[in-house]
């Protein structure tokens, strides 16, 4: 449902921009019949979202790195470490892992 109104709104000609505005704005819409189906799409997706996030977490690392995303921060993360170690040690003391958001 979600992904059909967004190509609606790309075949009309709406930026990314101005989709994106709108889909922020649904946050605070008062659910009814027009939007409830855009509105349950994202807070599903925003519960799987989560879910995977807190599924992914709970895995040894070894097991973590196989996800590629999970992989190429890792990596990063890596790199910015052996750049300045003292300063990242601090930083990411206590790591914070931020979660999907909607409403």
């Amino acid at each position: 449902m979600f992904q059909r109104t967004l190509i609606k709104f790309k075949k009309a000609g709406y930026s990314i921009l101005e989709i994106s505005t709108w889909a922020e704005e649904l946050k605070t819409s008062k659910v009814h019949s027009s939007n409830k189906g855009v509105i349950d799409f994202l807070i599903k997706e925003k519960n799987r979202i989560n879910k995977e996030q807190d599924d992914l977490l709970k895995l040894e690392v070894t097991d973590r790195l196989k996800d590629q995303l999970y992989e190429r921060e890792f990596k990063d993360c890596k790199k910015k470490r052996n750049k300045d170690s003292k300063t990242f040690d601090l930083k990411w003391e206590k790591p914070k892992f931020y979660k999907a958001t909607f409403r």
